[in-house]
């Protein structure tokens, strides 16, 4: 379980540089674009940039949920979820390595 635990903090906290990337994505579009940081939601982002990846996950789940969760500014969401990723990984990670002390 601990080797598991520990792969899912591992890819929490290196995932992080490509967050970071689509950070820097949307934070390009608004600045070259009419958009603000409040104005791009993040199903404008998808729908401008990957449309292909929104219709997938529009295909897998419920479409109302997502409306919901993409209606929302994509520079805050994606803030939102890097931050939270990197410390839900490094709290994780202490986690893992008390367990294994034990």
């Amino acid at each position: 379980m601990t080797s598991f635990l520990k792969g899912l903090a591992y890819l929490l906290i290196y995932t992080t540089p490509i967050q970071i990337g689509f950070l820097i994505w949307i934070l390009v579009i608004i600045f070259t674009s009419d958009f603000s940081l409040m104005n791009l939601s993040t199903n404008d982002f998808l729908s401008l940039k990957i449309p292909w990846l929104r219709d997938w996950i529009y295909s897998w789940f419920w479409n109302v949920w997502l409306n919901f969760w993409w209606g929302f500014p994509a520079f805050i969401m994606v803030s939102l979820k890097t931050v939270l990723n990197y410390l839900i990984g490094i709290w994780l990670m202490n986690k893992v390595k008390e367990l294994e002390q034990e």
